[in-house]
């Protein structure tokens, strides 16, 4: 049994204990949640709606290919940009559609195009964040404590893809598609709250062009040269 002194010296130590990162690790959690919650009420509602199989992987498959087509180039773009400010704006972005959507859904006219053009839109937002969010976190808490920091953000990550869609089943069940939608947009509003609170800010890179090609090919030969990243890729 670790002693309360060691206890108390290993809490003072943990990523949790600084602020900054506390506040960028609650907005992660409740992105994380509220986009595993879309993803279920959006694909049960597609099927009730249109009876397809197809549409509801397609539905999925609009939100997901945003992140392999622009993770690349928007981690390049993070490098020169200010962090917090370009945080503020994607979830300000995806609050505004939140709520969009749930206005929709509640005056009865919420059509399948509605729902695949907001999806598109989420995963441009979801492929923006983990280049952004995550320097932050690494500025917020320093190099050292890396490893732990991304440890917590990814262990949140896998959580909420259990919570999320049990959340989403009940409200779902509960409330119907217009309930749901608007526990979306809530929730995307606390997340906005504490993404506005956050106060590190990285320096972006002063007077370098926005070499986007350059910076993919420097992070592909950093990745590569990094035993544990290529088995973390791999």
């Amino acid at each position: 049994m670790p002693s309360l002194h060691a206890l108390r010296d290993r809490l003072a130590g943990s990523v949790l204990h600084e602020r900054d990162f506390r506040r960028l690790w609650v907005v992660g959690v409740l992105l994380y949640a509220v986009r595993w919650l879309e993803m279920l009420a959006v694909g049960v509602y597609t099927y009730q709606v249109t009876g397809s199989a197809s549409w509801v992987a397609a539905l999925t498959l609009v939100r997901l290919v945003p992140m392999a087509l622009l993770g690349v180039p928007l981690g390049a773009v993070a490098d020169r940009i200010d962090r917090r400010r370009a945080r503020v704006a994607t979830v300000s972005i995806s609050f505004a559609v939140a709520v969009a959507v749930a206005a929709i859904a509640a005056a009865g006219r919420l059509e399948l195009w509605h729902l695949v053009v907001s999806s598109f839109i989420g995963g441009i937002g979801w492929a923006a964040d983990n280049p952004v969010r995550r320097a932050m976190l690494g500025f917020a808490v320093g190099p050292q404590r890396m490893a732990p920091a991304m440890s917590l953000d990814a262990a949140s990550n896998h959580g909420c893809r259990v919570v999320g869609p049990v959340v989403g089943g009940a409200v779902l069940a509960s409330s119907g598609i217009v309930g749901t939608l608007v526990v979306c947009a809530a929730v995307y509003a606390l997340a906005l709250l504490a993404a506005r609170r956050v106060g590190a800010r990285p320096v972006p890179a002063s007077g370098a062009p926005l070499a986007i090609l350059s910076g993919a090919r420097e992070t592909i030969a950093v990745a590569r040269g990094d035993p544990r990243l290529v088995g973390a890729l791999l």
